[in-house]
């Protein structure tokens, strides 16, 4: 309970805030929940972009009510494995408020996914153990697609942009540079030696 606790307050942190001069914008977040957290873990980077990002986050939601009504009843450690999963996603919302959108494309940040992802099939693994059926086999199906969507990405990202950091280099301390680096868009500036 304490851990969830935290986690409460930390969402309503990081939507305090923004301030009255900032508009609150929450579509980048239905697609980064719908496409990435849900469809990332389930369906995979190649089926998950043809589907809506609002459905799948609904379903994200769905699943995410019901484990943690079933955790709250039978499994302490599911509700444990929540906490922590919502507790890092909300905390990259949170470092992420001015600019969501650039973790929108599947390849752009992936670390920032990797324990919520862990958590959430930690949690489904834990419903294996449960005695009613249902939850068995509920709890197969998802891991299935956890296995599906894995083994479809080739357990591997899309290679980055070479941005020929080379040539790039070669100026460094010279004159003052701005090099493009990834995710796309990104760049570094460094200044001149003095």
């Amino acid at each position: 309970a304490l851990i969830q606790s935290f986690a409460v307050i930390q969402f309503l942190l990081s939507l305090d805030s923004y301030s009255d001069n900032t508009h609150f914008n929450f579509i980048p977040y239905v697609y980064i929940v719908g496409q990435k957290i849900f469809g990332g873990l389930f369906l995979g980077h190649i089926l998950a972009p043809t589907l809506d990002s609002y459905f799948l986050a609904s379903i994200y939601l769905i699943v995410i009510f019901f484990l943690f009504l079933f955790s709250l009843k039978r499994n302490k450690f599911v509700s444990y494995f929540l906490t922590i999963h919502l507790i890092v996603l909300f905390s990259t919302f949170y470092k992420f408020k001015l600019n969501p959108e650039i973790l929108i494309p599947f390849e752009n940040g992936p670390r920032y996914f990797y324990i919520p992802y862990l958590m959430l099939a930690w949690s489904l693994i834990l419903l294996l153990a449960e005695n009613k059926m249902w939850k068995k086999l509920t709890a197969s199906i998802a891991l299935i697609f956890i296995l599906f969507s894995s083994l479809t990405s080739d357990f591997k990202t899309k290679e980055y942009t070479d941005y020929k950091w080379y040539e790039h280099s070669q100026s460094i301390g010279k004159k003052e540079i701005t090099i493009p680096i990834n995710p796309s868009g990104w760049h570094m500036e460094i200044p001149a030696k003095n």
